[in-house]
């Protein structure tokens, strides 16, 4: 994963209310996947309101192991899909 990253709550072009769903969406996924306890959940909790809390929680996301981190940013975009029309 690059030192920057254009996906989730570190997408450029998003407005501020988009960025914090997905801050609060990602800690949601982080908190289920690797436990309340886990470090990454208040990095992420921080990161809604310090732009260096964002840069470490990158840097944190790219640290976990490969499991719960394909498993967590398989949520992350299943959360952040586009919702599609019901069909009729």
């Amino acid at each position: 994963m690059p030192a920057s990253a254009d996906f989730g709550p570190w997408a450029n072009n998003l407005s501020d209310a988009e960025r914090l769903a997905r801050w609060r969406g990602l800690r949601a996924a982080a908190f289920l996947l690797l436990g309340s306890a886990h470090p990454f959940i208040e990095t992420l909790r921080r990161a809604e309101t310090d732009p260096d809390a964002a840069r470490c929680a990158l840097a944190e996301l790219e640290a976990l192991p490969p499991l719960p981190r394909r498993r967590l940013l398989s949520m992350l975009m299943r959360l952040q899909e586009p919702s599609r029309a019901a069909p009729q």
